[in-house]
């Protein structure tokens, strides 16, 4: 970038061919030491990094690629629980994807445990319809803790701030949403 007290400093082409070919042997710190000690200049890692990557297209590392039948070192076996920060996810297949990690709402080997439970219980969820946390904890996934409601209705919950710690609060105001939408469609 230009900076308003010191000029910048245009690299000749012997310089450039110098990074392409010891970009791989140091650091870009050492680069830096190297470089300056070479062409006499004062440049800090901060420019040769810069230079390197935004302008000669030059990276050290070399990019992670997943190779074909092998796991990752992250691999989790079918079965495995694993808390996301929002929701409880279970394993439940070890298809192999070629290519970059997914997230776990895209990949087919992972499922939100609420609706395994609720699915092994009740069946498929409908379409339109989600399944939803009487006491607001997401790691809470017993069956009498879910409840499977229409987004319509959960839009309204919570819109109107009816979610509650308490299964029965929360259950009742789900009871009054369903009263309300069923009476508004009988007009």
């Amino acid at each position: 970038m230009a900076s308003k007290t010191k000029k910048d400093h245009i690299f000749t082409d012997e310089e450039k061919a110098f990074l392409r070919d010891n970009i791989s042997r140091y650091t870009y710190p050492e680069l830096a030491t190297v470089f300056n000690q070479t062409f006499g200049t004062h440049l800090t890692h901060g420019n040769i990094s810069d230079v390197c990557i935004k302008r000669l297209g030059l990276r050290r590392n070399k990019p992670y690629v997943f190779s074909i039948g092998k796991k990752d070192f992250t691999a989790h076996p079918v079965g495995t629980e694993v808390f996301d920060g929002k929701y409880v996810w279970v394993k439940v297949s070890d298809h192999y994807h070629e290519g970059s990690a997914m997230a776990k709402s895209l990949d087919e080997n992972w499922e939100k445990k609420c609706v395994l439970v609720w699915e092994q219980a009740h069946g498929k969820i409908p379409k339109g319809h989600m399944i939803v946390f009487l006491d607001k904890d997401r790691k809470n996934c017993t069956l009498k803790n879910l409840y499977c409601t229409t987004r319509k209705i959960n839009f309204m919950m919570a819109k109107n701030g009816w979610y509650s710690t308490s299964p029965e609060l929360t259950l009742a105001a789900l009871k009054w949403c369903e009263l309300f939408y069923a009476l508004k469609e009988e007009k």
